[in-house]
């Protein structure tokens, strides 16, 4: 334990807390939040066990907590595989795209329709 708190007190020194302190600190909270939650959980497991003894006895009691924590595991790996959901922008709402090829046809809507008129007739004349 201590090794660990040394290591994240050599990181928040380094050059990397430097630029970017807020990766830092999220990891930071991030770590501390996590020993909280894992704390937590175990205490109300113990407490559950203690209070599940006596209603099904020394046997059922520890097979009750097994399949909770199964299903607790259970639902971390389903949410851990599932896939993030494919989000496509539309190309003409992105700015990036609409300087690039927006720009020609709004600055030259008449030339661009008297184009299109000139190839159908031309098209239309040669049959």
């Amino acid at each position: 334990m201590r090794e660990m708190l040394r290591l994240l007190v050599r990181l928040a020194d380094s050059q990397m807390a430097q630029e970017r302190p807020s990766l830092v600190t999220r990891a930071l909270c991030g770590l501390v939040a996590g020993l909280f939650l894992l704390a937590a959980f175990s205490l109300a497991l113990v407490s559950f066990w203690i209070y599940l003894l006596p209603e099904v006895g020394p046997v059922g009691a520890p097979l009750i907590i097994a399949g909770l924590l199964f299903l607790v595991g259970l639902l971390f790996l389903l949410l851990a595989r599932r896939r993030p959901m494919l989000v496509v922008a539309d190309p003409a709402a992105d700015p990036r795209y609409a300087s690039s090829a927006a720009s020609p046809l709004a600055a030259n809507k008449s030339a661009l329709l008297l184009a299109l008129f000139t190839a159908a007739f031309q098209s239309g004349a040669r049959r």
